[in-house]
């Protein structure tokens, strides 16, 4: 786990971080308050302070099943509303370089071959849809259909036309077929 005492050491991690998240991830799963909220807090710490180091790792979709499953959790969902992903804004990964800092330069991408949308705004619509689909808690769903809408609207303008093909097949046809048939 990363030391807040000293969080230069989250510098030194190179190839772990998918790790890292996997085992967050099984944490978040867990039915005991102690486990999940020491692994929320060190999430929380690594999206905060090293999310420039997370993508440029090749780790960011990780990052956001981990959160996601912390949004999931039956017994904590309501952790929802300390998630980052739930604070009225999502990731804004074209804004982002390294260690968090902001760039007016143009967007990172996780994995050499992945457009800004497949990998960065994929894996969070994805999260909001996730949830919102296999969630519990009807708050907690509620909260991730708006944040997707919100996310769509505010950034949604600047995604080619293929990929907002795929978003309607993926993500968005299954949302309105599900309410159709909702009683």
């Amino acid at each position: 786990m990363l030391d807040p005492d000293d969080p230069s050491r989250g510098d030194m991690i190179r190839s772990g971080w998918r790790t890292m998240f996997g085992v967050f991830t099984v944490a978040a799963r867990e039915p005991y308050e102690a486990i999940v909220n020491l692994a929320f807090e060190n999430v929380n710490q690594v999206y905060k302070t090293k999310f420039g180091v997370v993508i440029s790792q090749g780790a960011f979709t990780d990052l956001i099943v981990c959160l996601t499953e912390f949004s999931k959790n039956l017994k904590f969902q309501k952790k929802d509303s300390e998630c980052p992903l739930s604070q009225k804004r999502s990731p804004e990964p074209s804004r982002k370089s390294s260690g968090g800092k902001s760039s007016s330069s143009s967007p990172r991408r996780p994995l050499a071959n992945t457009s800004v949308e497949e990998g960065y705004w994929f894996p969070v619509l994805f999260a909001f849809h996730d949830v919102l689909m296999t969630g519990e808690d009807l708050e907690v769903r509620s909260n991730a259909l708006e944040y997707f809408f919100d996310t769509l609207i505010k950034y949604g303008g600047g995604f080619p036309p293929e990929f907002w093909d795929i978003l309607w097949r993926q993500q968005l046809y299954p949302i309105f077929m599900v309410s159709a048939f909702s009683p």
